[in-house]
């Protein structure tokens, strides 16, 4: 995968994308599959804000059901599962646990209702799944058994526990990344840190947009017969460079996660807060990830961040729900702010706003041809999201009715029939004698495509190096990061082509590694080299 704008400027595309999060992958890999000649475009690295700021769940919304969205949970609970079988390397089984208290008789009704109903909206949720990939309907514990599997519970008026089963995304950002990958590898043409600066108007329509490659600081036309504003949380800016068509506002929820020391031992916990709200607390890489806030954020998109207010504040309602976690600063490895695009105008609170989409076809709305525009969405359903706009693209452009197949084609490196068989054989047919860890760890970034690797790991001698004491990654990894993934950046190796910075900062002597050798691979002035390493521990830096 080669960043080229220069190319596709010199190419007629069927369709451009504007945006390189989860949805902009989603339709660029259906179009493409299609048979659509696709373009995709993102002002900054593939998958780097919305996707990246995620609670790294694939999940049905059980949380939805209070407002009755039957629609939005049963299409994410297909999805869920369309999901695993097409990405088994990044879609996981996880444990919920709820437990239930005295104090609140009546919300344990109400969850004893919604995980009755949840579990009968996705009656075929293991159809057709591999053992590993396979959800159990619900169950309850007693107060016993709840504390034996989390002592961490409170036991004050605690009379049990509800477990179920939701999926949790290992890597978000590689995922939406997988997603690009396929749809390269089938013909489309993608370019990160190109951002549009105009969209090109003539006659009624728009026919594609005038990008600035931010790497080499030029700009480019890129043209297509259909453009697709696919930028979530920054679709009202790109419509700002349309003029003539209806203002859009476009609600922001901006929501916060804190990664701390492991609570739990092997479930993720959903909470309530006394205000009715609920957060998490999930098993992540050996850590606990706690989340999220869900407030209305009215400022720049570009500058949405977490500030010591944010983290203080949701320590404090953790420690509230959670009396045993005890959490301090002090304990705080890593967090991150995203924001979420919200369709819905005329609810009084983001967090009750629905999590549905809306596509807008400027022609109806504005006599505007050419040109797309979507909001709202959830990361679980982006694939059928994408179905949708794939099949209104093909009738705007006369290509008539092609089948979707997104559902049931494999993305690249899921070829894995079974998770536990897949590792199994890395680790025994391991050429390198790289050991069991780092094999698990190969298969668990890339999935079958992790024998990507084994050029480098077969020329270059040092490629077999750990890049970070005591972790599984290679420096291998880098080179294939920038040979064949589009990583321009330190931050795109550390943050999205692999998972070593989303712990925190990694510590000097690993950034300085990686830092030095991309260094090599990218020419960099060693100005430049600092200004990465700066701009790295900026973005991994507590507040």
């Amino acid at each position: 995968m080669q960043r080229d704008l220069a190319a596709m400027s010199r190419t007629p595309f069927d369709l451009l994308v504007i945006g390189g999060g989860i949805t902009g992958a989603c339709i660029a890999w259906d179009a493409t599959l299609r048979g659509l000649k696709v373009a995709l475009v993102d002002k900054s690295d593939f998958g780097s804000a919305t996707t990246a700021a995620t609670s790294k769940l694939i999940h049905g919304g059980l949380r939805y059901l209070k407002n009755r969205e039957f629609s939005l949970v049963r299409e994410s609970l297909r999805e869920r599962k369309i999901l695993s079988r097409i990405a088994p390397h990044c879609v996981f089984p996880i444990p919920f646990l709820v437990p239930a208290y005295a104090r609140g008789l009546s919300r344990r009704r109400l969850l004893k209702a919604a995980m009755v109903f949840y579990d009968f909206l996705s009656l075929d949720k293991s159809l057709g799944l591999p053992p590993d990939k396979r959800i159990p309907c619900h169950r309850f514990l007693s107060p016993q058994e709840a504390l034996r599997e989390e002592p961490c519970l409170d036991p004050n008026g605690l009379e049990g526990a509800y477990v179920y089963y939701d999926c949790q995304d290992f890597n978000p950002e590689r995922f939406c990344l997988e997603f690009i990958r396929s749809a390269v590898g089938r013909g489309a043409a993608a370019a990160n840190y190109a951002e549009v600066v105009d969209l090109v108007r003539r006659n009624g329509r728009i026919e594609g947009a005038r990008v600035r490659d931010k790497i080499a600081g030029k700009e480019v036309l890129i043209r297509a017969q259909l453009t697709v504003n696919g930028t979530g949380p920054w679709a009202d800016h790109v419509l700002g460079l349309c003029k003539g068509v209806h203002e859009r506002k476009v609600r922001r929820s901006k929501g916060i996660h804190v990664l701390t020391r492991p609570l739990t031992r092997r479930h993720a916990l959903a909470l309530f807060t006394p205000a009715g709200r609920h957060l998490f607390i999930l098993p992540w890489r050996g850590m606990s990830l706690l989340g999220t806030t869900d407030t209305e954020y009215v400022g720049d998109p570009d500058h949405v961040g977490v500030d010591r207010q944010d983290i203080d504040s949701f320590l404090a309602t953790v420690n509230e729900v959670l009396p045993s976690a005890r959490l301090t600063y002090g304990d705080v490895r890593f967090c991150y702010a995203g924001l979420r695009p919200i369709v819905e105008q005329d609810v009084e609170s983001v967090y009750e706003a629905s999590r549905k989409y809306e596509v807008v076809d400027h022609e109806e709305e504005d006599g505007l041809q050419g040109f797309l525009t979507v909001i709202g969405g959830k990361y679980t359903t982006s694939r059928s999201l994408a179905e949708q706009v794939v099949t209104r693209a093909l009738r705007k452009i006369g290509r008539g009715s092609v089948p979707c197949t997104t559902h049931k084609t494999r993305i690249h490196g899921g070829e894995i029939d079974s998770w536990p068989e897949a590792v199994r054989e890395a680790v025994e047919h391991d050429p390198f004698g790289l050991g069991p860890r780092v094999c698990e760890h190969l298969v668990q970034t890339y999935g079958s495509a992790y024998r990507e690797l084994y050029p480098f790991l077969e020329s270059i001698p040092e490629a077999r190096k750990p890049l970070c004491e005591g972790a599984p990654d290679l420096a291998a990894e880098l080179w294939h990061a920038v040979k064949n993934e589009m990583c321009v950046s330190l931050s795109d190796f550390l943050l999205r082509r692999t998972g070593i910075g989303t712990l925190g900062d990694p510590g000097r002597a690993c950034v300085d590694t990686c830092a030095r050798k991309l260094s090599e691979l990218l020419n960099w002035t060693p100005k430049k080299t600092q200004e990465e390493i700066d701009d790295f521990l900026r973005k991994v830096r507590l507040p």
